[in-house]
């Protein structure tokens, strides 16, 4: 028998614990791809106006 006050709470749910890992990577890459091409695009532009 237990003689603290803590209650027994079932084991968490797999849907508790969801964290979209895949989505966060997959939007962090597509922003630094997105970075990638406006900045190369943007050296190109500078360099022709020189």
């Amino acid at each position: 028998m237990k003689t603290d006050n803590t209650v027994e709470r079932p084991p968490k749910t797999e849907e508790e614990h969801f964290a979209p890992i895949g989505t966060i990577v997959f939007i962090t890459l597509l922003l630094a791809l997105t970075a990638l091409i406006w900045f190369s695009l943007y050296n190109l532009q500078l360099e022709r106006h020189s």
